[in-house]
């Protein structure tokens, strides 16, 4: 929420996110009349194939620049599978805003960098996450509860979902994946 809406953002597993809003003193039934907006569609492709925009986005206000982020969950096509999406190649990506209706831009540098990925994960006691092949549905660990999510800058401590995706077949059984919680932290 900001100080007049709820904002609901969602992904479309097609490359989208989408939002929709209600005026606080309308939530939840709003959310019943409002209209779905288009935020952003992201893909790219890179030296390990195309990626695109897929699930877990999350939007954070933080406090020490007065912006928006947005944390969202990226994904590689399965190699053998038409039409899937690799469970076991994820990462993540930003964007911030001014204002929850946008503009988003991204943060990274280049269209293929990325915020987190895998390889560039450190634990809370900084060592190395170890062999992760993902990083999935993350949320930032933050003090406080409230509706506009606030954190207070960018040093940022996160859990999220993953796995040692080494032993993993293209065969696999999506419900049979063995995830784990996980702790990193980008300071």
């Amino acid at each position: 929420c900001d100080t007049k809406k709820a904002h609901l953002f969602y992904t479309d597993h097609a490359g989208s996110l989408y939002r929709m809003e209600t005026p606080i003193e309308r939530f939840p039934e709003g959310f019943s009349e409002a209209r779905e907006i288009k935020v952003a569609t992201v893909r790219g492709k890179d030296k390990h194939g195309p990626w695109r925009l897929h699930e877990a986005s999350h939007i954070y206000y933080v406090k020490s620049t007065g912006r928006y982020l947005a944390l969202l969950e990226a994904v590689y096509p399965h190699p053998t599978r038409p039409n899937y999406w690799d469970s076991r190649n994820r990462f993540l990506f930003a964007m911030t805003a001014d204002r929850l209706e946008g503009p988003w831009r991204r943060v990274e540098e280049g269209s293929n960098d990325f915020f987190a990925v895998p390889s560039a994960l450190f634990t809370e006691e900084g060592l190395p996450a170890g062999r992760l092949g993902q990083v999935s549905h993350p949320e930032l660990i933050r003090t406080g509860c409230d509706q506009r999510l606030e954190i207070e800058d960018y040093r940022l401590r996160l859990i999220f979902q993953a796995f040692d995706a080494a032993g993993v077949s293209d065969d696999y059984d999506y419900n049979a994946l063995p995830w784990k919680l996980f702790l990193a932290r980008n300071f």
